[in-house]
């Protein structure tokens, strides 16, 4: 069989796109399948006939979480006989010829702020919603609906700084951010004002990001399991295919708590899941300078073996590549060759840049 992929190009690159596409591709070997990837920036410009010739049924996965504000990207995939298979994209649009995987980040809000609650933590803020994220968009309503006001809701329009300006600490005891980088990007200028993690405010974010077990202050996160959410979006892939037109269905991920620094390590109590040319807008996360950092720092920290995390607590403390080499009995040669690998990922021309954000972020 083989496996079709599009990646939207805002995305293609990103922490969860890449997590999503190894659990994906580990899955489809596991099987023999094969994945073919639909490059192209104009959607609209592939010649679907070509691409899928004689498939017995076509089926394109696709990998974004932007909004669609109308239907033209479904109407053209029906036009042409495609059903899409959306992986971490929510639609409410009345399109037919679609299903979702995604991450039932519902149950995620709920057991962030019923976690928080447990703690006392009433006065609560949703940080850096981003209003071209589908997924950002669930978590919004799902903090309507549990009776939490609008005004105690912070939206990433385009840059993190101008989010960290209008959040007005002395109006919460808790805080919970759409992800990662944003979360440290906040509690990082909050400590520069003197406001202490946990002390002065608890942190919860989505994401369970190396960034998040690793910083200065580790923090409380609902994780978010793209790998498994790929390998899951193989499998509704193989049963779309197998089955009669008119099939549609919607595989939801349950992300899991996990309690770290940010929160002072306080346990939930009972925290147990409960029952129950197309217009579009530009996401403006990864445009964000101060975002596209902490991205490429978390990047940096998922190519790291147990050795390179060795050399980077080196580096921070300020060690040349040549006491590194002696105390891990390695060569300087290999230490500058490590270095360099990971200097590129984040952009950095001299080791010095590298110690830096080391010692800004990583505890």
């Amino acid at each position: 069989m083989k496996v079709y992929v599009y990646i939207d190009p805002e995305y293609n690159g990103s922490v969860w796109c890449s997590h999503t596409l190894k659990g994906l591709s580990g899955e489809a070997a596991k099987r023999h399948y094969g994945i073919y990837f639909l490059e192209s920036d104009d959607v609209f410009s592939l010649d679907l006939d070509k691409i899928y010739g004689e498939e017995e049924k076509r089926v394109l996965i696709v990998l974004t979480t932007r909004v669609m504000t109308d239907t033209k990207f479904y109407d053209h995939f029906a036009k042409n006989k495609v059903s899409l298979l959306f992986v971490n994209h929510q639609s409410n649009l009345l399109a037919e010829n679609y299903s979702n995987v995604l991450v039932d980040y519902r149950e995620g809000m709920r057991q962030a702020q019923e976690y928080l609650e447990t703690l006392n933590k009433t006065k609560t803020a949703l940080f850096a919603i981003n209003p071209a994220s589908s997924t950002d968009q669930i978590k919004k309503e799902y903090f309507l609906w549990s009776g939490k006001s609008e005004t105690d809701i912070i939206y990433n329009n385009g840059s993190l700084y101008e989010c960290f300006e209008n959040f007005k600490k002395e109006d919460y005891d808790s805080v919970i951010c759409a992800n990662d980088i944003a979360a440290y990007f906040l509690m990082n200028n909050l400590l520069k004002k003197g406001v202490k993690i946990p002390e002065d405010l608890y942190v919860v974010s989505f994401g369970d990001s190396l960034l998040s077990q690793k910083g200065n202050v580790t923090l409380t996160t609902v994780s978010v399991d793209h790998t498994k959410l790929g390998r899951e979006a193989l499998h509704a892939y193989s049963y779309l295919y197998r089955r009669e037109e008119g099939v549609r269905v919607s595989i939801y991920v349950t992300p899991k708590l996990n309690v770290r620094g940010s929160t002072a390590n306080e346990t939930p109590i009972n925290n147990a899941p409960k029952n129950e040319k197309f217009t579009t807008v530009v996401d403006p996360m990864y445009s964000d300078l101060s975002a596209q950092k902490l991205l490429k720092l978390e990047k940096m920290l998922a190519s790291c073996d147990e050795n390179d995390f060795k050399i980077l607590n080196l580096i921070k403390s300020g060690k040349t590549y040549s006491q590194i080499a002696d105390l891990l009995f390695m060569s300087e040669k290999t230490v500058s060759y490590r270095v360099t690998s990971l200097r590129n990922i984040m952009g950095f021309s001299t080791k010095v840049e590298l110690a830096e954000i080391l010692k800004e972020y990583i505890g």
